[in-house]
């Protein structure tokens, strides 16, 4: 009876040491995802995180053309609320560097006493508020999408 119960630990520690190892292994620097790994994650949402780049109280967002025209005012709840809280994701060096930011939406606060600019860069890939840089796929359909 001990016996087996030593065996059934030894293969339990044997298995989370294997576990851990493979954990190590998939975050080690060089590890190249294959595509249906990135797939995945796109799925699931992995590297994606909640965020609202607009002010408190927020109750109208507009869009800007690059000559810095209002193109859409959103003024619906709703609207502004899913135009606000986005989902972002990380972004590499090397895309930092080389990134120019123009202005491409605005959300003002119901006292309009803090207006709240969001940049996109030229590429269109990323952006930018309070110098905080982020991706975002949300963000790149709702200011792709026709009017």
């Amino acid at each position: 009876m001990a016996n087996k119960e030593i065996s059934k630990v030894f293969i339990l520690s044997v298995l989370f040491v294997l576990v851990l190892f493979g954990i190590w292994k998939l975050n080690a620097p060089g590890f190249q995802k294959s595509p249906i790994m990135a797939s995945m994650e796109i799925l699931i949402g992995a590297d994606l995180r909640p965020f609202n780049w607009c002010p408190e109280n927020v109750n109208t967002a507009e869009i800007i053309s690059n000559d810095g025209a209002t193109i859409k005012k959103i003024e619906l709840e709703a609207e502004v609320s899913s135009f606000c809280k986005i989902l972002i994701g990380s972004v590499k060096k090397d895309h930092l560097d080389a990134a120019h930011f123009k202005n491409r939406a605005k959300s003002y606060s119901i006292y309009r006493n803090q207006i709240n600019y969001l940049e996109q860069s030229d590429d269109k890939k990323l952006f930018r508020i309070k110098g905080l840089v982020f991706s975002s796929k949300m963000l790149e359909e709702v200011l792709e999408r026709p009017l």
